[in-house]
């Protein structure tokens, strides 16, 4: 469950309650969404709903309405929090779950959740053909929102999910209106005269909207037909065709259609000539367009009156079609902020993501090097800023962070422009939403803060606002006098050790002697030896309240498997998450060997389940 603590609204809920089967993967990107959104000025976030005729993010309003919400809270992106709500739920059991938590907090009323008459909606367009199971179903939930919709009605975001996706046509989910099933009727119907009840005291252009959009789906379904009119007897063209050139042993899938098109497109006359052509060649004396006359006049007659139809149709679509966008304006209102806001409103997380190190050994070292990105494609990797602690032989552990003085940094701090670059690419045919890029002077500038190593980091561009750089060289000089030729070093660069190297200087790679140092320490050893907790000793030791932080995690980690095997996997040893741990089976009293994450994912005996 995503939720916002910060609850300040006495209107809403602010949470979301999703599933994964890989929980720190969905989060990151539920995350990313929001750290692209903090990102963008007001001015150009409005440009993405009124710009068009549809919002660029038309179907995609979750991170939207989370947003609105923190903007007009007052809230910062150390408000944006995650719980997991029951891990051990079977796959196939993941969607039932959902709903039934969904439905316990009401979020889709009082949250950031979309109504279930929605979600559940394109499933059943999606199956075919449609049960009446599946259907009555459906019915329940479009009931059962429409309850809701009026006991909530003014929290939340219900008033938008009811004008902007509540369903207005039932109709659809049907195999086809001749075959309601008696058995839904008085359903159907009391859902149908619910809907305009609500829609009369709820929209208050209900009756001119609903008057344009029953006019154009009248008109709709009568081309339709007329659509498969002549379509039918194009289809009863082409079989005789095809069977009359199999007859001469002269079938051609071309030719075919040359046929057909010259009959659809008979005002130009270049398809009849390449059938005639072909026919001609083939040493076929027939007139096909004689020998298929009356069918043809069939077609033509049939062709016609859709022709005529389908443009009263559009004639009537056209105001339509205006008033549905001035509609959908109106309704994206609901879920954009009320308040101004400036890019990065939102400030950063590095409150929720700094961790200060803590050393053991006396006269060690610990350098933490932050980079902007990953340097991979057409981006180039910088270090943000330069963290070291230092713990002395006496006296107290020191900490500082200074934030480097380079190109990118100073032009962060001069002040980038965000834009959603799919929005603005022409080309792009399936446009990817939240993909953030900087603009430099016109154009995109990829070497920035990356939204991956914001989440990694806590650190954005409001981070550096206002913050003094230092001279790298100088920095590296300050730990360097600091220590001296016995100090144990450690590195810890946020992306990898080559990444590292292409944020540094190149003169500094050549000519600096204590930054080749710290790099060859690098290779040799770049992490401080874990502390292995024997759980075996410490079965029977009281805990004092100064009981390391490495022991308590290890025996915390032995309760959970304990607690998820009902009692039958005992650990004898721990790390941390990404080591192996030894385990005993308290059933078949083997011991092996496992990854302590996956252990407390599966705790199970592999020698039990075999056997």
């Amino acid at each position: 469950m995503i939720y916002i603590n910060n609850l300040k609204s006495e209107e809403y809920i602010p949470i979301y309650i999703g599933k994964s089967v890989d929980i720190q993967k969905r989060y990151k990107e539920h995350y990313k969404e929001i750290l692209a959104l903090n990102r963008l000025s007001q001015e150009e976030y409005r440009s993405y709903f009124l710009s068009g005729t549809k919002s660029f993010y038309e179907g995609s309003f979750k991170s939207i309405k989370i947003f609105k919400y923190m903007i007009e809270n007052a809230c910062t992106l150390n408000d944006y929090r995650m719980i997991v709500m029951d891990r051990n739920v079977p796959s196939d059991l993941l969607d039932k779950k959902e709903a039934e938590y969904i439905d316990e907090f009401k979020s889709s009323f009082l949250g950031f959740n979309q109504f279930k008459s929605f979600t559940e909606r394109i499933k059943v367009l999606n199956e075919s053909p449609r049960d009446n199971f599946t259907v009555k179903s459906y019915l329940e939930d479009v009931k059962s929102d429409l309850i809701n919709i009026e006991r909530y009605y003014g929290y939340g975001y219900t008033e938008f999910n009811f004008k902007h996706s509540f369903p207005r046509d039932l109709s659809l989910i049907f195999n086809s209106k001749e075959k309601i099933n008696s058995e839904f009727l008085p359903l159907y119907s009391n859902i149908c005269d619910e809907l305009v009840r609500l829609g009369l005291k709820y929209v208050q252009t209900y009756k001119e909207d609903e008057s344009l959009r029953r006019s154009v789906n009248k008109k709709y379904e009568l081309i339709c037909c007329l659509r498969d009119d002549y379509k039918n007897i194009l289809n009863l063209i082409e079989v005789n065709f095809s069977d009359a050139l199999k007859n001469h042993n002269s079938f051609c899938d071309k030719t075919v259609k040359l046929f057909l098109d010259s009959l659809v497109y008979k005002n130009n006359k270049a398809y009849k000539k390449e059938v005639q052509k072909y026919l001609k060649t083939k040493k076929i004396q027939n007139n096909y367009y004689k020998e298929f006359g009356e069918l043809i006049n069939d077609f033509e007659s049939s062709y016609e009156k859709y022709y005529v139809e389908y443009e009263k149709y559009l004639k009537i679509r056209e105001p339509y079609e205006e008033n549905e966008n001035l509609r959908r304006k109106e309704r994206y209102a609901l879920i954009m902020p009320s308040i101004n806001f400036d890019n990065f409103s939102l400030k950063d997380a590095l409150k929720n993501s700094y961790r200060e190190s803590t050393l053991t050994q006396p006269n060690s070292c610990l350098i933490n090097f932050s980079i902007g990105n990953n340097g991979r494609g057409e981006k180039s990797p910088f270090i943000i800023n330069i963290t070291y602690t230092y713990l002395p032989f006496q006296g107290s552990q020191i900490s500082q962070t200074y934030y480097i003085d380079n190109v990118d940094n100073k032009l962060i701090q001069t002040g980038f422009k965000y834009i959603e670059k799919d929005f603005y690419d022409i080309f792009q045919f399936k446009k990817r939403k939240f993909n953030i890029i900087a603009l430099l002077n016109g154009e995109f500038y990829d070497s920035h803060i990356s939204t991956l190593a914001e989440i990694k980091l806590g650190i954005n561009d409001y981070t550096l606002r206002n913050k003094q750089l230092h001279n790298i060289e100088s920095v590296l000089k300050e730990i360097q006098d600091l220590t001296d030729s016995q100090t144990k070093f450690f590195i810890e660069p946020s992306e990898s050790l080559n990444c590292l190297k292409a944020a540094l200087p190149t003169n500094m790679l050549e000519n600096n002697p204590f930054i080749q140092f710290i790099l060859n320490v690098k290779k040799k050893r770049n992490k401080f030896s874990p502390q292995v907790v024997d759980l075996e000793k410490l079965e029977n030791e009281s805990h004092s309240n100064e009981t390391s932080q490495s022991t308590l995690r290890a025996i915390k980690f032995k309760q959970k498997v304990l607690e998820r095997s009902n009692d039958k996997i005992k650990v004898l040893n721990y790390t941390s998450s990404k080591e192996n741990v030894d385990a005993k089976c308290l059933i078949c009293n083997q011991t092996f060997l496992k990854r302590a994450d996956r252990l407390l994912n599966k705790p199970f005996c592999q020698n039990c389940k075999i056997n």
